[in-house]
């Protein structure tokens, strides 16, 4: 079922990584790590019991590429802060991620915002999946910029920095081979945490299917989580609803069998 390892969570952010890896159990993942400041080792223990807890402080480089290669997919970067201790663990943790051949890999929010200030190229199996401002970041132009043709921003950033790309807002963008738009989804889902959660499911459901699943089509899956929440109405749809909705859209083709 694979094994999906979450890198993130500053002392003053855990919310993020834990949406995240709940979102890749919900997806299907066998295992899930979390490696975060042991500050909210507490909290994600007593919502999901069954994610794995590493010290992000206290790993070694050495066990940190144990850990690196001994999973199927790493998601990286969400609730990492910017400041220069999330800095450190940027260059402790890209460089060894970057290099894995086995690995896929989700960069996304602060994981993101450092590939900004120091780029470099990625390898095929990277997903990155910037918002708006973020792309905007990456390609150091203005969001009304990215905003006003998306389609060139996204091919930009596949050509600036290679791997695939997620460009999200309504009507999410992804390039891998070629383009694709999400035509699912819906304003509802425009709120905090949601891009954490496509992370999430982006990394279980590569490390369960590798090449036999299309980024569009876990964009599309997330997209119609969130329209199953939506059928309820679209005020006040939130991200850490999301676990059930995405359990249940990853089952519905089992299910039909």
């Amino acid at each position: 079922y694979g094994h999906v390892l979450m890198v993130g969570g500053h002392a003053d952010m855990g919310g993020a990584v834990m949406m995240a890896a709940e979102s890749a159990f919900s997806a299907g993942a066998g295992k899930v790590t979390v490696v975060c400041h042991e500050k909210h080792h507490t909290a994600i223990l007593a919502r999901a019991p069954n994610i794995m807890l590493r010290d992000i402080n206290a790993l070694t480089k050495a066990e940190i590429q144990q850990l690196l290669d001994h999973v199927d997919a790493v998601s990286f970067g969400m609730g990492l802060g910017r400041d220069s201790w999330s800095e450190q663990q940027y260059f402790k943790w890209f460089p060894k991620i970057n290099s894995s051949a086995h690995l896929h890999v989700v960069l996304d929010a602060d994981a993101l915002w450092f590939l900004a200030e120091h780029p470099e190229a990625l390898k095929q199996d990277s997903y990155a999946t910037p918002h708006p401002g973020e792309a905007a970041k990456l390609l150091h132009c203005s969001v009304k910029e990215v905003e006003s043709d998306r389609i060139t921003a996204i091919h930009q950033l596949q050509e600036k920095y290679a791997g695939q790309w997620v460009l999200k807002g309504s009507g999410s963008l992804i390039l891998e081979d070629q383009l694709w738009i999400c035509t699912a989804g819906n304003a509802g889902m425009g709120t905090g945490g949601m891009g954490d959660v496509l992370a999430g499911m982006t990394a279980s459901l590569k490390a369960q299917f590798a090449e036999k699943i299309h980024l569009h089509e876990i964009v599309t899956l997330h997209a119609l989580a969130g329209d199953l929440l939506a059928q309820q109405g679209i005020r006040g749809v939130q991200a850490h609803h999301m676990r059930d909705a995405v359990y249940r859209v990853v089952n519905i083709g089992s299910c039909d069998e």
